[in-house]
């Protein structure tokens, strides 16, 4: 074992009521051990402290859960054991290594472990071999192992094919709480970069501008069945051949009609082919979706009124140009019109806030990386 084992008598305690003391006359010493852990490992280094197989078992147990063994060589463990009758029972111990501190107690024979952290932002910079998981809880905490795989999938980042990960946590020097995640930098074998900032409790995309928690799902406007698809057609009234902008479903006369997503009314009119025509703008992270609602049998709303996701627009009509009741949807992107097919999700644009602290914390990161 390297360095020095060093033994302080604390104190005698007369009477102990703790459950895993063994309660008898003779005195019980409280007794503190600082040593470094060697290439003999934690396991040893408890054993040769006194400790009992069991307790070592234990003690080592939860350290596996969250430390890496690579982690304890060299780090200093200060323990407080009870001594009676020339057995020491584990009570408590510090185990202080590069960047990071635990704290063990035993508490009615089980061992609880707490993470203490340090008031300061740290980075982790590894360069994987083989699988993204087996490759990073080499080197951290299993819990913090679990929370980048979690952050990963949530943003539908690849983990395969990546050449390394640079990894920003952030301490609160509370007890029982671990490293907070706030940045991850993924570096893809084909040169792609991607980032994820995770503040408050959202993932930002800080090069893209949107949260990974803002994704929208457009929902169907109308519970009916599609009578005519996106493309060309034979237009039913003209008879002449003509592109089709948008779907049609077969919705009887005064079906309700609702909004696909949250949005601003831009548009509440009366066309010639559309008849009464209702047009939804839902702002993104890089421009503008637009919904269209054609054919109503009224105009219910009005020009800049704001609409959430599955509120009434109005009802399935037959005005405009048309041969029966039926509500015909379309949406633009940025101003042209793509098949609503195409079109099932989409990131909602940030608040000024927002942004500005997610590019005043990635700017951050890129000065200290």
């Amino acid at each position: 074992m390297s360095g020095c084992i060093v033994i302080l008598k604390l104190a005698n305690v007369p009477k102990i009521s703790q459950s895993n003391m063994i309660l008898s006359n003779i005195p019980v010493k409280q007794l503190m051990v600082k040593h470094v852990i060697g290439h003999e490992g934690v396991s040893i280094s408890f054993s040769k402290e006194g400790i009992a197989l069991n307790q070592v078992a234990k003690i080592t147990q939860e350290i596996e859960k969250v430390i890496p063994p690579s982690w304890l060589y060299n780090a200093v463990i200060s323990t407080k054991v009870f001594e009676q009758n020339g057995q020491h029972k584990f009570d408590e111990c510090y185990i202080t290594g590069k960047g990071f501190k635990i704290f063990l107690k035993s508490i009615d024979d089980n061992i609880i472990l707490e993470w203490i952290q340090r008031e300061k932002r740290e980075i982790f910079k590894h360069k994987v071999n083989g699988n993204l998981r087996n490759s990073i809880s080499k080197s951290l905490p299993m819990p913090m192992v679990h929370t980048i795989m979690q952050y990963m999938q949530k943003a539908g980042k690849s983990l395969h094919n990546i050449h390394n990960i640079n990894v920003e946590y952030e301490s609160s020097s509370q007890k029982g709480v671990m490293p907070k995640i706030s940045l991850i930098d993924v570096k893809y074998k084909n040169g792609e970069n991607n980032v994820i900032v995770q503040l408050g409790k959202k993932l930002y995309d800080p090069m893209k501008n949107y949260s990974y928690d803002d994704l929208v799902y457009l929902n169907k406007p109308v519970n009916a069945r599609v009578s005519s698809s996106y493309g060309w057609r034979i237009h039913p009234v003209l008879k002449i051949k003509r592109m089709h902008r948008g779907i049609d479903y077969a919705a009887p006369l005064g079906t309700p009609i609702y909004a696909s997503a949250d949005g601003i009314v831009t548009r509440a009119f009366v066309c010639r082919g559309y008849g009464n025509y209702i047009e939804l703008t839902h702002p993104t992270y890089n421009g503008k979706i637009t919904t269209g609602y054609a054919h109503l049998t009224k105009l219910l709303l009005n020009k800049n009124q704001k609409i959430k996701k599955g509120e009434l627009i109005g009802y399935s009509g037959n005005t405009g140009m048309t041969t029966a009741a039926h509500l015909h949807y379309e949406i633009k992107v940025d101003g042209k019109f793509v098949n609503p097919n195409s079109i099932k999700t989409f990131y909602k644009k940030m608040k000024n806030e927002e942004l500005r602290a997610v590019k005043q914390h990635y700017n951050a990161y890129k000065c200290i990386k």
